[in-house]
């Protein structure tokens, strides 16, 4: 509300919030004269959040993701952040369990980071988890888990080496050799 002075109504702070596709309708009355109305739309606010539209998927040894990571730049209220400098701000991908390659910094175009060639290598793994960050106007992250599963087979390991063998009788410790990856990983390749 605001007070009214020679018949004018000045308002200060008065704001809106909510997603920019719908239509928003302010209403002003005065006790008994009918109502004057005023369309207006939002535009986004302030880069808050980032939220992956997709998550990366299908993560091999040494190999790209079969499902790239598309990265949004959002608002407080969900709304994406689609000009501005902060709608081309760079995201970065990264993790700390295993080497993440590729271009690892994206531009966003429009408030979307669209991954194209990201792989990660190292030892095998039910849930690594990738962080996706932007630095305007501070730092925001957003994070999900992804496996990494061994890659094609390039070797043979020797894990437990036979030991203690005497002649026409079965070692002791019989020998046990892995299939696996470039990184050790075993496979399930036969």
């Amino acid at each position: 509300s605001a007070s009214m002075t020679s018949g004018v109504a000045t308002f200060s702070n008065l704001g809106a919030y909510g997603l920019v596709s719908n239509t928003n309708v302010l209403t002003f009355s005065s006790g008994a004269l009918g109502t004057a109305t005023q369309s207006f739309n939002l535009t986004h606010g302030p880069a808050y959040q980032l939220v992956a539209t997709t998550q990366a998927s299908g993560a091999t040894n040494g190999s790209d993701f079969s499902v790239q990571p598309v990265i949004e730049i959002q608002d407080q209220d969900g709304n994406r952040v689609n000009t501005g400098s902060q709608a081309t701000q760079d995201v970065v991908a990264s993790t700390s369990a295993a080497t993440l390659s590729g271009t690892t910094t994206k531009p966003a175009v429009g408030g979307v980071a669209t991954f194209t060639n990201l792989r990660l290598t190292g030892t095998a793994a039910a849930s690594i988890t990738l962080t996706y960050t932007i630095s305007s106007p501070s730092t925001k992250t957003t994070t999900q888990t992804i496996a990494l599963v061994a890659g094609a087979p390039t070797q043979l390991i020797v894990k437990t080496a036979a030991a203690t063998c005497q002649s026409r009788i079965a070692c002791v410790t019989q020998p046990i050799v892995w299939i696996a990856d470039a990184d050790g990983n075993a496979t399930t390749s036969t």
